[in-house]
């Protein structure tokens, strides 16, 4: 079983809800809990990238890609960035999340901290994708294009 799907999509909340229903079809042959993390991690990233990226010459849409076989499904984001200080933040927090020996704890830390200081961004999202979806995050910034990649293996 493999599965591709690639788009160009236009920086609208609309398009958030049609990955999640591409993403949940495509992906009707693998577990209930595997197509929800996939559906979920798709939608945080293309939400991310619809809030905070911008049409660049590189990157004038959000690129949204996603492969899926028996063994890994790999989720692909892009889109154009101006701030790279914003980027680096974004980079710096996946590298944190992913180098946690015990991630629920980071999560449940997080929502801790939005409980006690509710009016801060959340920035919730990674720490889903990578505690709730069992995704591995990696962030790539070139040339005003930040580019994040989700990778969960299956099977």
């Amino acid at each position: 079983m493999s599965v591709q799907l690639s788009r160009n999509l236009p920086p609208h909340w609309s398009c958030v809800r049609e990955i999640r229903t591409e993403v949940t079809q495509a992906l009707g042959a693998y577990s209930s809990a595997v197509r929800y993390a996939a559906m979920m991690t798709s939608s945080e990233l293309l939400e991310n990238a619809v809030k905070y990226g911008e049409p660049v010459r590189q990157a004038p849409t959000i690129q949204f890609g996603m492969s899926a076989n028996s063994k890994l499904i790999e989720i692909t984001v892009s889109n154009g960035s101006t701030r790279a200080e914003r980027v680096l933040e974004l980079r710096r927090h996946v590298e944190e999340i992913t180098a946690a020996q015990d991630r629920s704890a980071m999560y449940f830390s997080r929502l801790r901290e939005l409980v006690n200081e509710p009016n801060q961004g959340s920035k919730l999202g990674i720490y889903r994708i990578v505690f709730e979806g069992e995704f591995d995050l990696r962030v790539a910034f070139v040339d005003e294009v930040v580019t994040v990649t989700a990778r969960r293996v299956v099977g």
